[in-house]
């Protein structure tokens, strides 16, 4: 077994000029495959350059084949390693390599570019910038074989990877190819076409249509079922932030197959995947309008929510997220929705129940925000002569002493709640 010891050896292998510097690459290829790899040690010997030099020889493709496998694992350390292999100005001739008769070579190249470009924003753009961008693309159109083209989507979605995003002109030409991968019968080609979607759909409404128009909701629609979670996550937030659209861009995945499939979503035995489906369904009940909300009760999704949030064992951040279903709800001011959850529902106790030594801020913060949504929607109901309507449903279940118990709360903004809350609390005691 290759040690560190070694490593003088290999050093002098690799800067030879004779045939012992395939030799030597091969052992550092190896000594940089072990566990924990020693590229500060191997950065410091010098061989770095030479590695550099031995991409550029065409007539030994196995030489350029260990070397780049040798650079991939420098790249994939800390972020100074990757800045290493960028000011040894390797990138630009990797990406040649992307033509390379070799498929070997090619794959390898692939690999080393995404280990790169995973590494940051900065080193994205880099990779970008020097041109990777087109001849990745003809790889993947040339469906090679199927280790190549998973590198290749793993790389691709790393060029979306990151914020701030890159400027458009540089990687929404990939939208089309990005739609196909979706369609590939490959798992994880099919996951990492989808990570590409999340990444760039998060942003303003022209990327969400951007992607609307690439014709994949449909696609996504049916990947929502699938058996497989690291394909659901993705192709989960990608609807999400469709959602987060316009009204006509929501409108494209509010359906009753997508709706049926968050139901289910919201059963998941993954925490991570109930928490994003009642966060994509909280983005299409911010629409506030009956056209988008209406399907949403239809499906019976809101008496999940309620069940999420009056379940003492759930995930404190699914029930976080359950809450901005309920407070988009209640802040839909549409009187026959609130009604529904709760009068039949009875979903008000449960909510004021979170407030029960709670301690989770984010999940105080949306509970107190989700009350004062109703008590405001409340307003609209009454007339001169009437109460709020909410505030005695709140009230008969201690909702407002459960809400004074934070009055002294260090968090300014649960503080502003707690005031509002008991505001609405003074006007009822005045009737």
């Amino acid at each position: 077994m290759l040690t560190i010891e070694k490593l003088p050896e290999i050093a002098k292998c690799i800067q030879s000029n004779d045939k012992t510097q395939l030799k030597g690459v091969k052992a550092l290829r190896k000594l940089l495959s072990l566990e924990k790899p020693p590229i500060d040690e191997v950065l410091q010997s010098g061989v770095l350059p030479f590695l550099v030099n031995f991409l550029e020889k065409k007539d030994d493709t196995l030489l350029q084949y260990e070397t780049l496998w040798s650079i991939s694992n420098i790249a994939s350390g800390t972020s100074v390693h990757t800045e290493s292999v960028i000011k040894a100005n390797a990138v630009p001739i990797i990406i040649k390599l992307l033509n390379s008769p070799s498929d070997d070579v090619v794959e390898q190249s692939i690999w080393a570019l995404g280990n790169i470009a995973g590494d940051s924003a900065e080193c994205r753009d880099y990779v970008l910038q020097k041109g990777i961008m087109s001849p990745l693309l003809h790889v993947i159109n040339k469906q090679p074989k199927i280790t190549t083209l998973r590198y290749a989507a793993w790389t691709l979605s790393n060029l979306f990877r990151f914020k701030p995003i890159p400027d458009s002109c540089l990687i929404n030409v990939a939208l089309p190819t990005l739609a196909r991968l979706l369609n590939n019968d490959d798992e994880d080609v099919v996951s990492d076409g989808a990570w590409g979607f999340y990444y760039y759909s998060d942003g303003p409404n022209s990327r969400i249509q951007e992607v609307i128009d690439c014709g994949v909701c449909k696609r996504l629609t049916t990947l929502l079922t699938h058996q497989n979670n690291s394909i659901v996550t993705p192709v989960l937030r990608t609807i999400g932030n469709i959602a987060t659209g316009d009204d006509l861009q929501t409108q494209n995945i509010v359906n009753d197959t997508v709706l049926n499939s968050l139901l289910q979503l919201l059963t998941n035995k993954k925490a991570s995947i109930r928490r994003e489906a009642c966060w994509t369904i909280s983005n299409i009940v911010a629409s506030g309008n009956r056209q988008q909300i209406q399907p949403v009760m239809d499906a019976k999704i809101i008496p999940e929510i309620v069940t999420i949030i009056s379940n003492e064992s759930e995930d404190i951040d699914v029930k976080t997220q359950a809450m901005w279903v309920m407070n988009n709800l209640f802040a839909s001011g549409i009187k026959d929705y609130i009604d529904y959850a709760i009068r039949n529902l009875e979903c008000i106790l449960p909510i004021v129940n979170l407030l029960d030594n709670c301690t989770d801020p984010q999940l105080l913060g949306i509970t107190l925000y989700t009350l004062i949504c109703l008590l405001c929607s409340g307003e609209r109901f009454r007339d001169n002569y009437s109460v709020n309507p909410y505030t005695e449903c709140i009230e008969c279940c201690d909702g407002f002493e459960k809400v004074r118990l934070y009055s002294n709360h260090v968090n300014s903004n649960i503080l502003q709640y707690v005031n509002e809350i008991l505001q609405f609390k003074n006007k009822m005691d005045v009737y």
